[in-house]
């Protein structure tokens, strides 16, 4: 038998990842030769399973070992858990037993505690009934000698002895304790009253501190009341000066004496008294208070009698002002009461002073208003990079520079009903400048008018003449625009500046939106010259044109570039002397009055053959381009303006498309072909109404009744019964208009002669309409007379100029919010 050391080497882990007996077999002995080593490894696998049957045996015994030591354990736990139980069931009762000893001891200490406190408290309070009648003894024999310094420690002990004897107040020996010392008290208050009231030379000044010192130990009653009595005193020693009512002092007189008397009582108490009463009853200042309130009363006599005008009003007042600033210095903090106040009701004297300097300085100002902008302005405003406040007329600035000025003048003497009262002033001044800035917007409109009737247009004398009138309502326009910032900027000025009882009710919105109001009539009229000087002539040529004899297409109309000059020269202009939000809004509006003047032009071009319809998109389409280039920075530069860094612009050009886009698609509508014509219509002019269609077709030359039943074929085929019922009413009329005219031309017969003008169009056939012979006026005809009368009444109440200034500031918030 050879030995294991001999024998191949196996382990575990061999036999769990062979289990396999074929796989196993095919790696030990896969070739014949290996079989040679087949009986040693059969003694190598016995070997192995020997020891494994050791090694398992080892582990059972240790398991069984284990196995036997826990049970002995659990055996052990239970026979000490069992004595644990028995031993607890005999503690039980004899902590009961210890628990009820323990109580009747804690009852018995408690009694003694109880006993040992009220011991202390009659101890205590004892030693302090002691000490309060002591401190009465020591009060009253300090009170026999006078001697206030040494009564002062008595009466803080006896006060403070019985404060602490308060809860048995009710017993008769402390009750008569406590009456004792209040009445010792009382007398030693009037001792001390009696001594600052005789004072020097009788009591030397250590004298007089001490009798402080016992004031303020006897309590803030008497300290006050020490207080107010040499505060009267002197009071009472100015009155008698300056009280009477026969003095010949004027009020100023009356005033600089008065101040001259304060002063010296205010240094002979630094000299005197400072030293005497303690810095916590703040004498100094109760003295002041009190003497300016006499002093108010004297003032407000003198000035209800009348004794005081303007100039010594104000002289009076700069005189409080000084002396209250020097006695905020003296003090060392604010003032809790203020004597120049006791003006404030007869300010009024000052008020109207104010209001008669802004009067005469605003009727200086515009008597030498001349409304008009030099021409060294001009040429340093024409080199600015952007408009600046050049074109501000000069009577606006002086009228700020001179409210600046008022606004000085008050709020050195006073910021708060004179303030307030000021301020309206102000508000009644602007409206009355902004009424004087109406006469050169009016006058330059009325030049405007006459340059155009009395020269050629889109001629060098017309741009000449036309030129005054656009820089002075440029003027009127930068004015107004001005004078509104500055009046918003005024109002903050102000509410910075009042008293903030009067803060909230500064408003001068109503001034700036006047202001505001009249630059958009600057506007309105800026681009009323726009319509009659170049939009209009240029129209006038385009209606004067033959467009039915027109039978080819050139360049563009000599019209369009003459309007395209005399709108770029006139944009230029304002451009150059506006700011950038009413240049925007000039231009909305200007586009919106040439886009609507156009249309109305075109449709008043009769009788248009298809050449005269191409020439007249071709016009249409340079003009737009034309309105879409006007927009440019300022006079002189020749780059529009980038619509994506300016999205006013962007949509201004925006609404230009459109509204000129509409012109180009009816246009279009008219060179269709008869067969497409409704197709055309519909995608051309979407969301059209049949109204529309008809007024397209009568423009070209198609007669009424069939110009209806085309508009009525358009309504069916949208399918709104209530437009296809407004279609055939329409017919209905245009058909009775029709045979009215007939009838009235001398019968069917004289009519039937005669033929609608322009091309023959091919009338779509419609179902049969009902016509009613009555002549009474159609209900759409009363409601037309009916808002004509009401247009009449608004226009006298001025209500559309109210209404626009309405939408003006609306759109300009709009802008500058954007």
């Amino acid at each position: 038998m050879e030995h294991p050391e001999d024998a191949p080497s196996i382990t575990l882990e061999d036999v769990q990842s062979e289990a396999d007996a074929v796989r196993y077999l095919n790696v030990h002995f896969g070739r014949v030769d290996a079989l040679e080593k087949a009986p040693e490894h059969v003694r190598a696998l016995r070997l192995y399973l020997r020891r494994l049957d050791v090694e398992l045996a080892s582990q059972v015994r240790v398991q069984l070992r284990a196995r036997q030591e826990a049970v002995e354990a659990l055996r052990e736990a239970r026979q000490r858990a069992s004595m644990l139980t028995e031993a607890l069931g005999v503690l039980g009762p004899a902590a009961g037993e210890s628990g009820g000893a323990l109580r009747g001891i804690t009852d018995d200490l408690q009694g003694l505690a109880e006993a040992r406190s009220n011991l202390l408290r009659a101890s205590s309070q004892i030693r302090e009934l002691v000490r309060a009648a002591r401190a009465v003894s020591e009060c009253e024999a300090s009170e026999r000698a006078e001697d206030w310094s040494a009564a002062v420690s008595p009466v803080e002990t006896g006060r403070a002895a019985l404060e602490q004897l308060a809860p048995v107040a009710h017993l008769p020996r402390i009750r008569k304790l406590q009456q004792v010392f209040e009445a010792v008290q009382k007398r030693l208050a009037a001792k001390v009253l009696q001594c600052l009231a005789e004072g020097a030379p009788r009591y030397s000044p250590s004298a007089l501190q001490a009798a402080c010192g016992l004031a303020d130990a006897l309590g803030e009653s008497v300290s006050t009341a020490v207080a107010q009595q040499f505060v009267q005193a002197r009071v009472k020693a100015y009155e008698q000066v300056f009280a009477a009512t026969d003095t010949d002092l004027t009020p100023i007189e009356t005033f600089e004496r008065s101040f001259a008397w304060f002063r010296r009582d205010l240094r002979a108490y630094d000299e005197h008294w400072t030293d005497v009463f303690p810095a916590a009853w703040r004498v100094q200042l109760l003295l002041s208070e009190q003497l300016c309130d006499a002093l108010r009363r004297i003032v407000h006599r003198d000035l209800e009698q009348g004794k005081v005008d303007v100039a010594q009003l104000l002289r009076a007042l700069q005189a409080t002002h000084e002396f209250e600033a020097e006695l905020r210095r003296r003090l060392g903090a604010p003032l809790p009461w203020s004597l120049s106040t006791v003006f404030e009701p007869y300010m009024g004297a000052y008020v109207s002073l104010e209001n008669e300097r802004l009067r005469e300085a605003l009727e200086k100002a515009l008597a030498s208003e001349t409304w008009r902008v030099d021409d060294s302005v001009l040429r340093r405003a024409a080199a600015a990079p952007v408009p600046d406040e050049s074109f501000v007329f000069a009577s606006a600035k002086e009228l700020f520079l001179e409210i600046k000025r008022c606004m000085k003048r008050c709020s050195a003497l006073t910021t708060s009903q004179t303030y307030f009262n000021l301020h309206k002033v102000f508000k009644r001044h602007l409206r009355r400048y902004a009424e004087a800035l109406e006469d050169p917007l009016r006058q330059a409109r009325l030049r405007d008018k006459s340059a155009v009737v009395t020269t050629a247009p889109h001629t060098a004398a017309h741009r000449l003449a036309q030129q005054p009138a656009v820089e002075r309502i440029c003027s009127v326009l930068v004015t107004a625009d001005y004078c509104a910032k500055t009046t918003e900027q005024l109002a903050e000025a102000m509410r910075h500046s009042i008293d903030r009882a009067f803060a909230d009710n500064i408003r001068m919105r109503e001034e700036r939106d006047e202001y505001h109001a009249l630059a958009g009539r600057c506007v309105k009229a800026l681009v009323d010259v726009a319509g009659e000087s170049a939009i209009e002539p240029a129209l006038t040529r385009m209606r004067a044109v033959n467009w039915s004899a027109c039978t080819a297409v050139g360049d563009v109309s000599a019209y369009t570039t003459a309007l395209e000059a005399a709108l770029q020269a006139l944009v230029e202009r304002v451009a150059g002397r506006v700011s950038t939000l009413y240049f925007r809004y000039f231009m909305d509006k200007l586009a919106a009055t040439f886009v609507s003047r156009y249309i109305d032009a075109l449709f008043s071009c009769s009788r248009l053959g298809n050449a005269g319809v191409q020439q007249l998109l071709l016009d249409t389409q340079y003009l737009k381009d034309a309105m879409l280039r006007l927009p440019q920075r300022r006079a002189g530069d020749s780059t529009a303006i980038d619509a994506t860094a300016d999205p006013m612009i962007a949509r201004y050009q925006q609404h230009v498309r459109e509204d000129m886009g509409r012109a180009e698609a009816m246009l279009k509508v008219l060179l269709a072909p008869e067969a497409n014509l409704l197709e055309a219509f519909e995608a051309l002019v979407p969301d059209a109404q049949p109204d529309e269609l008809r007024h397209l077709l009568e423009w070209k030359g198609v007669a009424a009744v069939p110009a209806a039943r085309w508009a009525l074929q358009y309504a069916l085929r949208g399918g709104d019964e209530e437009v296809v019922e407004r279609a055939r009413e329409e017919v209905a009329r245009a058909e009775r208009r029709e045979r009215e005219q007939r009838e009235g031309a001398g019968g069917v017969g004289a009519g039937s002669g005669k033929r609608a003008s322009g091309p023959s169009i091919t009338v779509p056939h419609t179902e049969p309409t009902t016509t009613t012979a009555t002549t009474a006026p159609t209900p759409a005809a009363e409601v037309r007379a009916f808002f004509n009368h009401i247009g009449e009444r608004l226009r006298e109440a001025r209500i559309g100029d109210r209404i626009e200034a309405t939408l003006d500031a609306v759109q300009r918030r709009r802008y500058e919010s954007t």
